[in-house]
């Protein structure tokens, strides 16, 4: 790790369940980094046994849903930017020290959207060549454990991730794209800069494939981020693969949204 930079505190804050703690691998210990593990616990499962490091805090929540784990860490974390973690994704060292530089260097931008690398090396999906301001309409495919937010703003302006979207809940995917635009409307920037910051796998817990189940879940989206004008941007969604949902005729009824696709 470069010691080019002397940075402030940073929480790592990590959302999963008592089953699948044991499998996070943390990033080794750093004296301006937090750890928060956010444990969601499930009747019959064993609690976690956290390891023996002074810079690991474990949170118990009774909640539900990954996007209640991470209003835990917003409300939790001491440090002054925070990287949202998953089970199955392990951060690059290098990618934060970028991040960091970048918030740093630019106090008028809160959230910053790196790289994700599948387990090869290669990014999970296509990102810009260049640094680019991020807006609703390029969005929609971050992942929260691409994204280093300025706490204090996120926290000033009353942002919080929506818990009726992500997984754990009926709306199981969206929340990433709804606390981004969220953010954004209130009126804070967001940036993407080509930094690899994780590896996921490519297949993960939270792949969701096509269906009547995505398609209805995706269209819950666009309505929450656009209002009114969703079938536009869900329209504009369909069109660069119009079988993304598995046929066409679901795919129209994604566009109408409502009780089209019920």
């Amino acid at each position: 790790m470069s010691s080019a930079i002397v940075a402030p505190m940073v929480t790592i804050g990590y959302s999963t369940l008592s089953s699948r703690a044991g499998s996070i691998e943390l990033p080794a210990p750093r004296r301006d980094v937090e750890i928060l593990v956010v444990v969601q616990r499930v009747s019959g499962e064993p609690e976690y046994a956290a390891p023996e490091r002074g810079d690991v805090r474990v949170i118990a929540d009774d909640g539900v849903g990954v996007a209640r784990s991470r209003n835990v860490v917003l409300e939790q974390a001491a440090g002054r930017y925070v990287l949202f973690g998953d089970d199955d994704a392990t951060f690059v060292e290098a990618g934060i020290d970028s991040l960091l530089e970048v918030m740093e260097r630019n106090p008028d931008v809160s959230l910053v959207q790196g790289r994700a690398l599948d387990e090869t090396g290669r990014p999970r999906k296509r990102y810009p060549r260049r640094t680019t301001r991020l807006t609703r309409w390029n969005s929609a495919k971050i992942g929260t454990i691409e994204l280093m937010v300025r706490r204090a703003d996120i926290v000033d302006r009353g942002v919080r991730f929506d818990e009726g979207f992500g997984a754990g809940t009926a709306n199981h995917l969206g929340d990433e794209y709804i606390f981004v635009t969220d953010a954004l409307r209130s009126g804070l920037t967001g940036r993407f800069v080509p930094v690899s910051i994780a590896v996921h796998p490519a297949e993960s817990s939270g792949s969701t494939g096509g269906g009547r189940r995505v398609a209805r879940a995706r269209s819950v989206v666009f309505d929450r981020v656009f209002g009114r004008w969703a079938p536009i941007p869900r329209l504009a969604f369909l069109l660069r693969r119009p079988r993304r949902f598995g046929s066409l005729g679901l795919g129209i009824r994604f566009v109408v949204g409502g009780r089209a696709i019920e």
